[in-house]
């Protein structure tokens, strides 16, 4: 009897339960990791009431009487976070193979779109902000990293699930 058999891009063998092999579920799983510090860090702030970052100038107190409902948007940004986790994991994960792979497309692709709108703010803090250069570099590369690593488990996760249409 012969063991089962896979294209390493596309197909997770029969022994592994649906999980993608990690040649190309690897950005996944760091996407995954990442959503779920940010979660947390969110989910941190939403709990303390605050705005900002854990590095970077403190948000004046004139911010937040701005914005309004401070603990409301940072756990909101925080269920976001895990939601994408989740999401990345899925693509992943046998237990995605679930999901409609429209949906999961639909969803995966449609996380680039607020990511790759905030390009330019972020290119604005790098090339002109206030915070120190090491700083803002660690700005530039997280957010090119983080599309890179998105992008690249959605184009994976598209390969292998046409790939499970055919089969």
């Amino acid at each position: 009897m012969t063991e089962p058999t896979a294209n390493a891009d596309t197909e997770a063998p029969a022994d592994t339960g649906g999980h993608a092999p990690w040649r190309s579920a690897w950005p996944a799983y760091v996407c995954a990791a990442g959503f779920l510090v940010y979660a947390g860090m969110k989910a941190t702030y939403a709990v303390q009431g605050k705005l900002g970052m854990p590095f970077g100038e403190e948000v004046p107190r004139s911010a937040y009487d701005e914005l309004g409902h401070v603990a409301l948007r940072q756990g909101t940004l925080a269920a976001m976070g895990a939601g994408a986790a989740v999401l990345a994991l899925a693509s992943v994960q046998g237990w995605g193979r679930r999901i409609p792979r429209w949906m999961m497309l639909t969803a995966m692709w449609g996380a680039l779109v607020p990511t790759a709108a905030g390009v330019p703010f972020v290119a604005a803090r790098v090339f002109g902000g206030s915070e120190p250069l090491e700083e803002r570099i660690l700005m530039g590369v997280q957010t090119v990293a983080g599309l890179a690593l998105w992008t690249a488990a959605t184009v994976s996760y598209q390969r292998r699930s046409r790939q499970w249409r055919r089969g």
